[in-house]
């Protein structure tokens, strides 16, 4: 039960909902307690989608082309290949193009390689230098325009498989095809900007719609699947009620300590005096310590409750001793039962249930009751 003590609120549950107990003017004033109602809500929101943008795919390219052994090294003066668009140089298509240039530039090897292909580059058009060009060359024989610019050379062998990559293109929606050896191709998303955002309408009870969210849009409805749910709440109401009756008492901790004596039975006498230990209910001379042949003994502190049972008791404590037999019963040993056996097993009480001890070690106590507790008989 839920009961205040001070001003301190108690709570507990009363059949199927929640009660609580209030403080009181004066102790002698009965507690009062209530019933809170629990009233689950939720709120919801639709979503209108806007206009998703759209994209278009570009595309650009660059191109190579396979060397044979050697490739010509070439500079001309006031004009430089460089990338967008494209070219077409004896017959086939490259990216980039020629644009005026002060100084001078060396002509990407793509170029150079598809003018001379497999045979080469002649030796009599290689020489020169910035200072003393070699001579002038017809920018057409490589897709430039109808000008003829001073230039230098020299041939290179090489064993590379192909030129360098050209300059790109520029970016298209003409889609060049694949990647190739000789032919590199590039891609790109571009949108157009003509998005709208989305729109978020709130439901509120019976059906209406909100355009912001608040504490109107709780609600008990279930609204159609149009609707998606958002978050949830419990809202209570409280209502006084008579109050429950207290509660048992919460089981207490106890701690036993424990005397495990085994007693050698291997003879008559033996059984005799193991059974009169037992059995008299009484400490004697010699009772505080095992001897007798293989007598041996335990002390051991186990932990429980009011509520732990005798069976719970024996586990506990065969699982703390480690040279004494595990303890069965409640039974006491007699000396007709222990015939037979080698030694037999008793438990006493030391502390913990409240009564006087009748033995510790090296503190004997005299006229007083032996507790016995249990045996593995």
């Amino acid at each position: 039960m839920n009961k205040v003590i001070g001003a301190v609120a108690v709570v507990a549950i009363l059949g199927g909902s929640l009660v609580i107990s209030t403080p009181t003017a004066s102790a002698q004033q009965p507690e009062v307690c209530y019933s809170i109602s629990v009233v689950h809500e939720a709120r919801y929101k639709r979503v209108i989608a806007g206009e998703k943008e759209t994209f278009r795919t570009e595309y650009r390219f660059r191109s190579r082309t396979k060397l044979h052994g050697s490739k010509e090294v070439k500079y001309v003066k006031g004009y430089d290949f460089v990338g967008g668009g494209t070219t077409k140089v004896d017959g086939q298509t490259v990216a980039g193009h020629w644009v005026k240039s002060e100084g001078w530039h060396q002509i990407p090897d793509v170029i150079i390689n598809i003018v001379w292909g497999a045979a080469g580059v002649p030796e009599n058009l290689v020489g020169g230098s910035e200072g003393n060009p070699k001579g002038s060359v017809p920018l057409t024989v490589y897709g430039g325009p109808s000008v003829s610019v001073p230039y230098y050379a020299e041939k290179v062998e090489t064993d590379a498989g192909y030129t360098d990559w050209g300059p790109w293109s520029d970016w298209s929606t003409d889609d060049p095809g694949g990647d190739t050896s000789t032919r590199e191709v590039d891609s790109r998303k571009v949108g157009n900007g003509d998005a709208t955002p989305d729109e978020t309408s709130y439901y509120l009870p019976g059906g209406g719609e909100s355009s912001t969210l608040g504490e109107a849009n709780w609600t008990t409805d279930l609204p159609a699947e149009k609707w998606t749910f958002i978050d949830q709440r419990d809202r209570e109401t409280k209502v006084e009620v008579e109050c429950p009756p207290p509660p048992p008492p919460a089981a207490t901790k106890v701690t036993l300590k424990v005397q495990v004596d085994k007693y050698s039975t291997s003879t008559k006498k033996l059984r005799s005096k193991a059974a009169g230990y037992d059995n008299d209910g009484k400490l004697k001379k010699g009772e505080d310590r095992p001897h007798y042949g293989k007598s041996s003994w335990e002390i051991v502190t186990v932990t429980g409750t009011t509520e732990t049972t005798k069976a719970e008791w024996l586990a506990k404590i065969n699982k703390a001793t480690k040279k004494v037999p595990n303890l069965t019963s409640s039974s006491k040993w007699s000396a007709n039962a222990a015939k037979g056996r080698k030694s037999i097993t008793v438990a006493w009480i030391i502390s913990g249930d409240g009564k006087p001890t009748a033995w510790y070690y090296e503190h004997t106590k005299t006229n007083v009751a032996q507790r016995f507790f249990a045996s593995n008989r």
